[in-house]
């Protein structure tokens, strides 16, 4: 799975996730993965060409998001509910 990839804004257009996804590709055929799934949004029109250059399809797609409830942080939340440093997630 392709869960995440992110492009520095200065860096795009620079064929840097063509390469990215390239090398994650041949890794999976290098590993004999039989299933590859990438996420992105339908209104990323960079992403889905990427993807698309690279023999994926679009397929019906399930959004899944938080819900936060009252007095809880989120899942991925340290103490007090604050995120971690390390955590770039939205």
């Amino acid at each position: 799975e392709v869960a995440e990839l992110y492009v520095e804004p200065d860096a795009r257009g620079q064929g840097v996730a063509t390469a990215l996804v390239g090398e994650a590709m041949r890794i999976f055929r290098e590993r004999a993965v039989s299933f590859v799934a990438v996420w992105t949004r339908p209104d990323n029109p960079a992403a889905l060409s990427v993807y698309r250059n690279h023999g994926f399809e679009p397929t019906e797609q399930t959004v899944l998001t938080w819900l936060p409830l009252p007095g809880r942080g989120r899942p991925d939340a340290g103490p007090g509910g604050e995120r971690g440093a390390d955590n770039h997630a939205p």
